[in-house]
């Protein structure tokens, strides 16, 4: 696990020019405005999540909050948060450089710290602990996705508040023949059924990467299941017709925390993922 910081002691900051000409030769995913007159042109429709993170509950007023942004890369929802008043800690698995938050940062003369980490190895040792943490588009990326949201857990105290977006097959599910529609077509009642919809290849946009989506109901029992609280959560909003968003709060459950604590998952490594991660 490493951490990066951009130097703030810099006699100078990068010049407009320079930081719009860097912006300009990278692909962006978030939007992000930099300047009054100039956003990133990112292929994610980043403002309107914001808006449906803000209806879940997202505060409007950070101060004195430490927030962990996981899966953070371009930085829009972590300049966000900081922008409300909180400590944030960028967290994602690549190096700052790899993505567009050095480039944004250095616009915004952020102080948000970058994290280079899996998110199987998160722990209150490495991080402390969070009174928000933002889990978006990451566990529909996950081959583990309980052990991932059990990480995410464990760097949040009792009380402290998960906002999770993801792919979601209530209005996008492999039917058969490999089209994508309502779930509900496929099997009567399913979008009231917690489940997960595999994907062993790369049926879920041509991703290597996607291998489950939940529906509504599969994701609140996902963070149940967790130790968390549903406090509100929303399938297809307007904006974002194949996504499931929740805000969840950590709780102490007794009889899953025994569970929990019992089914301690270690993922061997094998040496075919070669980049190691201190």
């Amino acid at each position: 696990m490493t951490h990066e910081t951009l130097d703030q002691s810099r006699p100078q900051p990068p010049a407009r020019d320079d930081i719009l000409a860097r912006a300009a030769a990278y692909r962006w995913f978030h939007r992000i405005r930099l300047y009054g007159d100039y956003e990133t042109p990112g292929i994610d429709n980043t403002p309107e999540k914001l808006q449906v993170l803000d209806l879940l509950g997202l505060p409007k007023n950070m101060t004195g909050k430490r927030v962990l942004d996981i899966g953070a890369w371009d930085g829009f929802f972590s300049f966000e948060c900081e922008r409300r008043g909180a400590e944030v800690v960028a967290l994602d698995h690549v190096q700052s450089t790899d993505t567009g938050f050095h480039i944004a940062a250095q616009a915004l003369d952020s102080k948000v710290t970058w994290t280079v980490a899996n998110i199987y190895h998160l722990s209150p040792e490495e991080l402390g602990r969070f009174d928000i943490v933002l889990c978006l588009g990451v566990i529909y990326h996950l081959r583990h996705v309980l052990l991932g949201l059990d990480r995410v857990r464990s760097i949040m105290a009792e009380g402290a508040d998960l906002f999770v977006e993801t792919a979601a097959i209530d209005n996008h599910a492999q039917l058969d023949g490999g089209h994508f529609g309502s779930f509900a077509q496929a099997c009567l009642g399913a979008n009231s059924t917690p489940l997960l919809q595999l994907y062993p290849e790369k049926e879920l946009g041509g991703d290597p990467t996607n291998f489950f989506a939940p529906n509504h109901s599969g994701l609140r029992g996902l963070l149940k299941a967790a130790e968390f609280d549903v406090v509100n959560s929303l399938s297809g909003p307007g904006p974002l017709p194949s996504r499931a968003l929740a805000h969840a709060r950590a709780t102490v459950n007794p009889e899953i925390a025994f569970y929990r604590d019992r089914d301690s998952a270690v993922l061997e490594r094998r040496n075919y993922f070669t980049e190691q991660v201190e």
